[in-house]
């Protein structure tokens, strides 16, 4: 049996879980960076973090292979299940494609490549301490790219009920890759010349900035706030630790209020009413899928004058 490239993209996510349980396993219990440190984050704040993107890459993943909406039941348009004479059905390729969804085969790559750049990052960063450096911003800047570039709003891959967890999936490892980049910087002495302030400053913008793009989806700016919590909790440079405490306090009115505004729009603005349901063809990833759309001007034939 050939396998399909859906079936390929989900063993290539899956295998890829493994070694990063163990790489985070590695770093959790080896020295975290050279000394001193002008910033690094609490050690249990990181064994939190990871438990966190633990719980939900497993739930992701399980989800590839068993979808919650009985997708793996569903055809393709216009073919027709055909049986064999024994009247045991066959494991196909169409078997194995009609379980996807496109937008977890659109991120499972990147998730993958991610992992890869963090594995090897954990593994060189007590001996290679700037390849380690670069492999971690590679990392962060490959999840950077998977919320705002390949799953933003305005593409084939916006959020969705039907991929919210993807979505929430690369959001909160994008949003938890930061910490590590951070300890990167602080072990490298980023953060302790002159002037301090126009960094914190610059820090603060670039978060904030961060949080009101991905909005109203408080993903990442909560993990965000995470990340800030862990820094601020395991800071040695004490007007580092207020800035961190400071840039919460924002990012976290931020969160709620552009939470609550997206609420109270959603309440006086509700989405129309889906009232069809039709196979759609998936361009990019060569999968069909029953799908549920509003209909559109075009749907409906005009009469001739």
């Amino acid at each position: 049996m050939t396998l399909s490239r859906s079936a390929r993209t989900r063993t290539l996510a899956t295998a890829s879980l493994l070694p990063l349980i163990l790489a985070q396993f590695h770093s959790f219990y080896t020295e975290h960076a050279p000394d001193p440190n002008v910033y690094t984050p609490h050690p249990h704040f990181l064994v939190l973090l990871f438990a966190i993107q633990l719980a939900q890459q497993c739930y992701w993943l399980y989800q590839m292979f068993y979808p919650p909406d009985g997708r793996a039941n569903r055809r393709r348009f216009g073919e027709e299940e055909s049986q064999p004479l024994d009247g045991h059905p066959r494991n196909t390729t169409q078997d194995i494609d009609d379980n996807t969804e496109p937008t977890q085969m659109a991120y499972a790559p990147v998730y993958a490549l991610c992992n890869v750049f963090f594995v090897i990052a954990s593994l060189t960063w007590t001996l290679y301490f700037l390849i380690s450096h670069l492999f971690v911003f590679l990392a962060a800047a490959a999840q950077l790219y998977a919320v705002f570039g390949l799953l933003g709003p305005d593409g084939k891959y916006s959020p969705t009920r039907r991929n919210h967890l993807t979505h929430l999936v690369a959001k909160t490892n994008a949003g938890f890759s930061i910490v590590y980049l951070a300890r990167s910087w602080g072990a490298l002495g980023i953060g302790a010349s002159r002037p301090v302030f126009q960094q914190q400053a610059f820090l603060a913008v670039a978060l904030l900035i961060m949080t009101l793009t991905a909005g109203p989806d408080p993903t990442i700016g909560l993990s965000l706030v995470l990340d800030l919590a862990a820094l601020a909790a395991g800071s040695a440079i004490e007007e580092w630790r207020i800035a961190f405490a400071a840039i919460i306090g924002v990012l976290f009115v931020v969160v709620l209020s552009d939470s609550a505004l997206a609420w109270k729009n959603g309440r006086l603005h509700p989405a129309p009413e889906l009232i069809t349901d039709i196979d759609a063809y998936h361009d990019s990833e060569q999968i069909y899928l029953s799908d549920i759309r509003t209909p559109t001007e075009d749907s409906f034939p005009t009469e001739q004058v």
